[in-house]
């Protein structure tokens, strides 16, 4: 979990520099909001550290959380998909990627563990917006995601 907290610390670093809103959604067993969107990177790191992998991939409803979210919003929308696993129902989750798509909602899927990579790719508009990783690799993966926002 540390690399994905300091991938992720980094990554909303680069983001609010860029003038992006970051929150943060839980899922397992249920998607719920860790975070709002906020400026303060002590909240978001300590909202982070209450994540623990367990039970089911609630990985649709995260998505349709999301793009609820980020849909009220203006400018540029990306929702990064951090999973270990895959979903409890993978059209449910292809048709919740569709959605965000549709709103104008750029996903970018990252996995590790038992993530499959080609359905980490269809869940986002290009295939090089998708990657599964070592969890060695996954701090420097998420952080590099500020890379690729528009």
């Amino acid at each position: 979990m540390e690399g994905l907290i300091r991938g992720s610390l980094r990554l909303f670093v680069e983001a609010r520099r860029r003038e992006y809103a970051v929150a943060a959604i839980g899922f397992a067993d249920r998607a719920h909001l860790l975070s709002r969107p906020s400026c303060d990177v002590a909240r978001f790191r300590s909202q982070l550290s209450t994540l623990e992998p367990a039970g089911r991939t609630a990985m649709a409803q995260a998505l349709r959380l999301a793009t609820r979210r980020l849909g009220r919003r203006r400018g540029d929308k990306v929702i990064l998909l951090v999973t270990d696993g895959m979903p409890d129902s993978r059209e449910a989750t292809l048709d919740a990627a569709r959605l965000a798509r549709a709103q104008g909602i750029t996903v970018i899927a990252v996995g590790t563990g038992q993530a499959d990579e080609a359905f980490l790719a269809a869940l986002t508009p290009k295939p090089e917006l998708a990657a599964k990783v070592e969890l060695g690799q996954l701090e420097e993966t998420i952080s590099n995601a500020a890379k690729v926002l528009p």
